[in-house]
């Protein structure tokens, strides 16, 4: 199976989508089980969803600080900037990438 996530040097996280709410962490999606058959299931963990399916806000603007739903995917979620910060702050992060 694919990884869902990986550590880069230790502070730059890749990921296919992002970091949703950022009230997971990266250890959070260490843990997950392996397989994963359907990441919809409601036994898999959240911060896998949002690992996969969110998307950052396309502005810095204040108005996109914080989580919205995504306009163009309301099932996704869409992350301000502040939220990229403190995510990476907590976890020790420099950088992440999609």
């Amino acid at each position: 199976w694919l990884p869902l996530a990986a550590v880069v040097g230790d502070v730059v996280l890749v990921l296919h989508g992002g970091i949703g709410d950022g009230s997971w962490g990266v250890r959070d999606l260490s843990s997950v089980g392996r397989p994963l058959r359907d990441e919809h299931d409601p036994s898999v963990p959240d911060c896998v969803r949002q690992a996969l399916w969110s998307d950052p806000a396309e502005s810095d603007e204040e108005m996109y600080l914080g989580v919205h739903e995504n306009p163009k995917i309301p099932v996704r979620v869409q992350f301000g900037a502040d939220v990229t910060a403190s995510f990476c702050k907590r976890e020790g992060l420099c950088l992440v990438v999609r």
